[in-house]
């Protein structure tokens, strides 16, 4: 099986360009999303999850659902929102990745059967 892989820039940001690539390995069952700017700054990358979502801390990350294993550098779990329509707003957790530099890079891992 081949790795799948996305990739786009985003030009918001001007002069800085923000290149994301998301790649899938179906082998091993693991997303990598790698975020890069055109030059250095101060990164920072909120996961929102829907408010089904149980967000709990295991070693260098975090289990979500206790099937999806989540590792990024500089993280940490902090209060936000999740918004599933217009108009409103439910508080949950959110995965904050702050670093100053020019890339940050986001593992996912899917476990089946997983306990926590």
């Amino acid at each position: 099986k081949q790795n799948l892989i996305f990739e786009g820039i985003h030009h918001g940001y001007k002069p800085i360009l923000t290149t994301r690539r998301i790649e899938y390995n179906p082998k091993t069952k693991e997303i990598t999303i790698t975020d890069k700017t055109s030059q250095e700054a101060d990164l920072e990358l909120n996961l929102h999850f829907n408010t089904n979502t149980k967000i709990s801390r295991k070693d260098k990350g975090y289990l979500l659902n206790k099937n999806i294993y989540l590792e990024s550098e500089n993280s940490t779990l902090k209060d936000g929102i999740f918004s599933l329509k217009y108009g409103h707003q439910d508080k949950n957790q959110v995965i904050q990745i702050k670093k100053h530099g020019t890339s940050i890079k986001t593992l996912f891992k899917i476990y089946y059967n997983l306990r926590a």
